[in-house]
Order: C-alpha cells, then sequence, then structure tokens
C-alpha cells in the first residue's frame, strides 16, 4: 500500500496528512505550536492508522505525483493547502529523496541520532556545532564535540 493509499483509507485528504507528516501544520491541525495549547485540539479523524517521518526531499516526490494526478482530473480542483505544500517543498528541498533517505541512515548509523533527530538533521542541515547543539537542546544529554563533529562530517557529505 503506498503512502498516499495509507492517507485516504484514514479518509483525510493527502494534502492534509503529509502536511502534518511534514510538520507545516502540528499533529492537532495547529500551524503554531503555542495554539494547540491555548485551544482544545481539533480531531478531523477516527484513528490513526500508520505514521513515518519524512524529509522535505521525500515529501517533495509525494506531492509531485499528487500534483500531476490532480492536474490530469479535471474535476478535482488543487486545494489552497496543497498549494502552498507544493510551494513549501519546492522551495526548500534541495536533496532528491533518494539522497535525503541515504542521508537519514547514515545519520541514524550513529550513536546519538535517533529517528526524530535524523529526519530533522537532514531538512535542516545544520552548518556549525551551535546549529546542530539548538537540535538537541531539549534533550536530556549534550553532545561532546566529537559527537558534534562526527554528525558535522556527515552533514557536510550531503550539504
Amino acid at each position: 500500500m503506498t503512502h498516499h493509499e495509507r492517507l485516504h483509507r484514514v479518509g483525510l485528504p493527502s494534502s492534509y496528512r503529509i502536511l502534518t507528516a511534514h510538520g507545516v501544520l502540528s499533529s492537532a491541525g495547529y500551524a503554531n505550536p503555542m495554539e494547540r495549547r491555548l485551544k482544545a485540539p481539533m480531531t478531523i479523524f477516527k484513528e490513526i492508522i500508520d505514521e513515518e517521518y519524512l524529509t522535505v526531499a521525500e515529501t517533495k516526490e509525494i506531492l509531485e505525483t499528487l500534483e500531476a494526478e490532480r492536474a490530469a482530473d479535471e474535476e478535482h480542483e488543487m486545494r489552497y493547502e496543497l498549494a502552498r505544500a507544493i510551494e513549501h517543498v519546492n522551495r526548500f528541498a534541495e536533496l532528491d529523496a533518494d539522497d535525503a533517505r541515504a542521508f537519514v541512515a547514515e545519520l541514524q548509523e550513529l550513536e546519538k541520532v535517533d529517528e526524530k533527530t535524523a529526519y530533522k538533521i537532514a531538512d535542516l542541515r545544520p552548518l556549525d556545532r551551535d546549529e546542530l547543539r539548538a537540535l538537541y537542546a531539549q534533550e536530556r544529554y549534550s553532545l561532546s564535540g566529537d559527537e558534534l563533529d562526527e554528525i558535522l562530517n556527515v552533514v557536510k557529505q550531503y550539504a
């Protein structure tokens, strides 16, 4: 089952789920995480069947397929959210999807890089220790200079 089919199985428009998976909208459907604390969460689906992390490049690949499908079908107008998501990934995706997957896999081989952080690093590609430390700011541990340099060496291969 493709990612696109899984999204429709949940009953959501593909653009909405991709936006939430990519992080443009929070899981509660708010663009700003602070709104989530101020308002009661709004749920428009019954159950989450599957979730996965995506890089911007992988999201771009999915949205390109969806955009081509919508262009071929004259009855379906492209929704505003989908158009904005496509605009976003076109602006920020610098790697192709295969390189992004390889990048994430290489990062996950390192000891202090979990899946979630690997995807953040792949999307943001920090250039120095300070930028990388910012990604680890909420973790319960801090990285040594050698560990930071090890991660930055992988990042430089894909910069």
